[in-house]
């Protein structure tokens, strides 16, 4: 019987091959890069030990580090191969040098591990490799720290968590293991930490549901047991006809400006999910910009509603008249939009202002418990962040 066809393993095979060619020709990195591409789209150990020792063969020892501690933990490995990788793992660690990574962090922080990502500045095609992701666990205190492993030359440090400013290093790793590197890791200009973001959206999101929830009821109350029953009754006694119905349209347009103001808030609240503050910063002002023009219009137009209505009711036509109650029902309607517009300007200028003038205190907050101070280690003089919370 003849074996199907399998086009992803025929591919496979063939890269399998250009990568022991490569290997064979001495492009090891090139090798290398092929074995880490199958192994992302198939696991197999074996990948990933082809991938190490042909890093090996380049001098790219962080990575022959990084990736036989991956195998060894995951317990795929025979124990005839275990052993074997033991040995390979300690020759790798000669060729590499620690670097000590301490980073202080704001008040107030939350508690994941932070992702440290190394990415080594290669000067020419044999040199390149795909970057290294280490976590830096949380500690006792504010301060952090974690020792990474990597091969002397120059490597760019970069810590680019939601919620802290982006540090961004470039550092020159020796022979030697030399004096810890300070991180100093802070909020962004117009940064809240992640606890503090969701209990403000929680609050924002939730005051703006409530408030939308009356509001659909107060309209949904006042249109079925007020505006829809004077409508559509017989009147013997005009001015109190007219009474009645301009209550109701007042009533209907309190419960459309609660609809409108909760749903300002709650827009307001989950713009406050993004993670990019600055993405966050500027949604905001822009729905504190709209928000004031919509009060600004929302305003104008309920007074041209109210206005229209007071005018329909004044003029000279008999209680009933189709037209005349067609007139008065659009003139209702529109005066319950106008008045959802208005709520809804002063919901985003609510919302808005508060994630802006939240974010402002926190950072003012920040700026006052914080402080550079020097510290003499073994390496030399460096720099820690100094807080007093």
């Amino acid at each position: 019987m003849t074996p199907a066809f399998e086009p992803g393993l025929a591919n496979e095979v063939h890269r399998l091959r250009a990568a022991a060619e490569l290997r064979a020709a001495g492009r090891f990195a090139e090798a290398a890069a092929i074995y880490e591409a199958l192994y992302d789209g198939r696991h197999a150990p074996e990948l990933l030990l082809a991938a190490a020792r042909t890093r090996a063969a380049a001098g790219q020892y962080a990575h022959v580090l990084a990736y036989l501690s991956q195998l060894v933990a995951s317990g795929q490995l025979t124990a005839a191969d275990t052993q074997v990788v033991y040995s390979e793992l300690q020759a790798a660690q000669g060729a590499v040098t620690p670097v000590t990574v301490r980073a202080q962090m704001p008040a107030r922080s939350g508690e994941a591990p932070l992702r440290l990502r190394a990415e080594f500045l290669a000067q020419s095609p044999g040199e390149q490799r795909p970057p290294l992701e280490f976590l830096v666990p949380a500690g006792a205190g504010a301060t952090r720290a974690a020792t990474v492993q990597l091969d002397p030359g120059p490597w760019r440090v970069r810590i680019d968590e939601p919620g802290l400013a982006r540090v961004d290093l470039l550092i020159e790793v020796g022979t030697q293991a030399g004096e810890p590197l300070q991180l100093d890791l802070r909020l962004p200009a117009d940064g809240l930490p992640q606890p503090q973001r969701r209990r403000l959206v929680g609050a924002l999101v939730g005051l703006g549901g409530v408030t939308l929830g009356a509001g659909a009821g107060v309209t949904v109350g006042w249109q079925f047991t007020r505006v829809r029953p004077a409508l559509g009754s017989s009147c013997d006694e005009l001015s109190g006809c007219d009474a009645t119905l301009a209550a109701a349209v007042t009533g209907r347009g309190v419960g459309g400006a609660l609809i409108g103001a909760g749903s300002g808030v709650l827009l307001a609240g989950l713009t406050g999910l993004f993670d990019d503050p600055r993405r966050r910063r500027r949604a905001w002002i822009f729905e504190l910009v709209l928000g004031g023009a919509g009060v600004a219009g929302g305003s104008f137009a309920t007074a041209l509603a109210a206005r229209g209505f007071e005018r329909e009711i004044a003029a000279d036509a008999r209680w009933g008249d189709a037209n005349h109650m067609r007139a008065l029902e659009l003139r209702a309607n529109q005066h319950t939009f106008a008045a959802a517009g208005l709520g809804l300007g002063s919901g985003l200028v609510f919302g808005a202002a508060a994630g802006l003038v939240r974010s402002r205190i926190y950072q003012q907050r920040q700026r006052n418990s914080l402080a550079l101070a020097p510290t003499m280690g073994r390496g030399g003089l460096g720099l820690a962040l100094a807080g007093r919370f």
